[in-house]
């Protein structure tokens, strides 16, 4: 780094050329690691985070941020995940453990239309369309769409409708 850490400007010609290199350099460095491609990942982004700083006018280095080398480093691939789903077989286990018909509707709801917990209780009896099976819901971002409900939830909603009364339907 700087041959004198203690001084706050720090002229170039003191730098070691360890903190410039080139971006073949970066990325050698980045595929001899011995880890995932999450953990290379990783440890771009933490150099990434590093060089930005080290280009701004707030390190003090007062190098051009044009040449920051980081810009020029493509991130390592993450790999792309499939998460793990229920069964057909695990979601029914699911309803007919749930202790009430509201909980077999919601574990329904949420199964058969992917919502969030955030979307599902904000649901109003207004949002609901029976006739088409979705419901209107605000998502991330208080962007609004429609989330559709299958057979599973209409049945389960129409058993249960006069016996029960859901909480979040309160002034709806």
């Amino acid at each position: 780094l700087c041959q004198s850490v203690r001084f706050k400007k720090c002229p170039i010609s003191l730098i070691d050329n360890r903190l410039t290199p080139h971006p073949t350099t970066i990325n050698t460095f980045l595929k001899s690691l011995f880890c995932s491609e999450g953990g290379k990942h990783a440890y771009f982004r933490a150099m990434r985070a590093f060089y930005h700083w080290l280009y701004s006018p707030r390190s003090g280095f007062y190098f051009k941020a044009g040449e920051n080398p980081i810009s020029w480093v493509e991130p390592p691939k993450m790999p792309k995940l499939i998460l793990p789903s229920l069964t057909k077989e695990e979601v029914e286990l699911l309803i007919l453990k749930a202790a009430s018909a509201r909980d077999k509707a919601i574990i329904a709801l949420f199964t058969e239309s992917g919502m969030r917990l955030s979307e599902l209780v904000n649901i109003r009896a207004k949002d609901i369309d029976w006739g088409n099976h979705t419901i209107r819901v605000l998502g991330k971002g208080n962007k609004e769409g429609y989330a559709p409900f299958g057979t599973c939830y209409w049945q389960l909603v129409s058993f249960g409708a006069e016996r029960w009364q859901w909480v979040w339907w309160e002034g709806g």
